[in-house]
């Protein structure tokens, strides 16, 4: 066959376009936002913005020089959409769980109590693990305010839980003393300590049964507050019945 020149083209056109395609696979990421494109505007030293960015108009931008940079920009922006992903998994599920209510029978009547809270703190352990996670990753600068925030939201629920269960436990077990006329006129000090206690409690346990997501509960201010110093005077009921 005669030599001809078609073929030599031919090769080195499809080499062209394979050299082109990471940068336009990289300006097609749905991830990128306005940072990401100012960056990438930066990047090139022009605007690319309401421009109309076919093959031919990116070679007029020389877009396609800058290769390395444009993709390490479109990978940036990927990197930090899965940080947004994992953060935005941990907000929907504590925006949706809530506590679970279950009857309880005391020695006449039955009361309203938390059912258990294994599941809730499984998953609280690995909401820790996740957002620990975020935190470890150099692409969580954009969202760093929000994943510090979520960091504090979930120990105050860990906190709180573990307060508000303890407190259930002793409630439970010193209501059915307190009823006693004995117990009361023996200790009318603790008497009257325990019924401020049964009526805080009562009122918590009615405003969880009215909103019972975890987190609208537990980091409503005070509450975390209330029941530590609840506690602390629980603890001192105990020690005079000892």
């Amino acid at each position: 066959l005669p030599a001809n020149d078609i073929v030599p083209l031919q090769k080195q056109a499809v080499f062209d376009f394979k050299e082109t395609l990471p940068v336009i696979v990289a300006l097609r990421n749905p991830y990128l936002e306005s940072q990401h494109w100012e960056a990438i505007e930066y990047t090139i030293g022009r605007s690319i913005k309401d421009k109309n960015l076919t093959l031919e108009n990116l070679t007029k931008l020389r877009i396609f020089q800058r290769k390395e940079a444009i993709v390490n920009i479109s990978a940036l922006a990927s990197n930090e959409a899965t940080l947004k992903s994992m953060l935005e998994k941990v907000s929907s599920l504590w925006k949706h769980t809530s506590f679970k209510l279950m009857t309880h029978q005391l020695d006449t009547y039955t009361v309203l109590i938390i059912g258990s809270t294994e599941e809730i703190i499984g998953l609280l352990e690995d909401s820790l693990i996740t957002i620990s996670t975020i935190k470890g990753s150099r692409y969580v600068e954009p969202i760093k305010k929000e994943v510090n925030e979520w960091d504090r939201k979930l120990n105050i629920i860990a906190h709180t839980i573990e307060e508000l269960m303890t407190c259930q436990r002793n409630w439970l077990y010193l209501t059915p003393i307190f009823q006693a006329p004995d117990i009361q006129r023996q200790l009318p000090t603790e008497t009257k300590l325990f019924s401020h206690i049964d009526a805080a409690w009562n009122e918590l346990i009615i405003r969880i049964q009215n909103n019972s997501n975890i987190l609208k509960t537990t980091t409503t201010s005070g509450v975390l507050e209330l029941l530590q110093t609840t506690n602390a005077n629980l603890e001192k009921i105990l020690k005079c019945l000892e």
